[in-house]
């Protein structure tokens, strides 16, 4: 049986919001391939987590259906950020 981690297993993300990563990325036009699932272990959305640490991100990429999941399959999803 497996059983769970006497802490919190922290991915990369929630590394950046508790400040233990991310420094290398400060100063950097920053591009993010992200979804509405894709956030913190405290529910905050991946773009959200980043820019409260003063990361630069100027881009974001999403799946076929929007950032959000709103667009039908094949229709055209609004640019920016």
């Amino acid at each position: 049986a497996v059983r769970p981690a006497p802490w919190p297993v922290l991915v990369g993300l929630d590394r950046v919001a508790a400040g233990e990563a991310g420094s290398e990325l400060a100063g950097k036009r920053l591009g993010l391939v992200t979804h509405a699932a894709a956030v913190s272990l405290e529910g905050h959305p991946a773009l959200a987590v980043l820019r409260a640490r003063g990361l630069d991100v100027v881009r974001l990429f999403s799946p076929e259906h929007g950032l959000h999941g709103q667009a039908a399959a094949g229709e055209k999803v609004a640019s920016g950020v």
